[in-house]
């Protein structure tokens, strides 16, 4: 397995050769964010009312809420974070919405892992929403970004998912990666990427277990 942790730019990464570690993510960030902004482009009403992961979230508001995060300043998402308060979502129509997606993924700067993190997780949360209702879709999240991700979070996840990772192992089956220690569960990356933001119950498990009781947003 390839040691997808040595691209994050944390302390618990192994030493040695840094030479290829970047903790710039733009290029999936934007790729992330261009493919949803491309489906959405072309969703008819029953995908924008799709329901989510989240309990009574609808795609329309699952977006709104991603654009407004990601196209919040600095200061303002630090004054969120200390207060604890989500950044009100983003207002407009749907034309609106697709247009702030593509505005900010054609921002050619730095991206952290958290804002990755936030492209992803509501590029997953929407790819699923739309294929419970049947509905095509062009969502790409590829495979180092998602291990990205979910290795980033599990190292400072809420304390309901680190007691569950303490105690088992999954294995991404359509990924390179894995997070957790104890039995080894397979499941697809983004079922891990969605229990690991509280957004669905452990995977694996039949029935499938509750989420965690949190709110996963960061």
């Amino acid at each position: 397995m390839s040691d997808v942790s040595r691209y994050l730019p944390l302390s618990q990464r192994r030493h040695g050769d840094e030479s290829g570690v970047s903790n710039d993510w733009r290029t999936p960030f934007a790729t992330t964010l261009h493919s949803l902004a491309d489906t959405l482009g072309s969703l008819p009403d029953a995908g924008w009312d799709a329901a989510t992961s989240r309990s009574g979230v609808a795609v329309r508001d699952l977006v709104a809420e991603a654009a407004a995060a990601l196209d919040a300043t600095a200061r303002r998402r630090a004054v969120a974070r200390l207060t604890r308060r989500a950044i009100a979502p983003a207002a407009g129509t749907r034309d609106d919405l697709v247009a702030v997606l593509r505005s900010i993924a054609e921002r050619d700067r730095k991206r952290s892992i958290a804002e990755l993190s936030e492209a992803v997780v509501a590029a997953v949360d929407t790819a699923r929403a739309l294929d419970a209702v049947g509905l095509p879709h062009r969502i790409v999240a590829d495979r180092l970004a998602l291990g990205a991700v979910a290795l980033a979070r599990s190292l400072n996840a809420p304390l309901p998912v680190r007691a569950v990772l303490g105690g088992i192992t999954l294995v991404a089956a359509d990924g390179d990666w894995r997070v957790g220690r104890g039995a080894v569960r397979s499941a697809a990356a983004s079922d891990i990427v969605l229990f690991l933001f509280g957004r669905s119950g452990v995977p694996g498990e039949s029935p499938p277990g509750p989420a965690a009781d949190y709110d996963g947003a960061e």
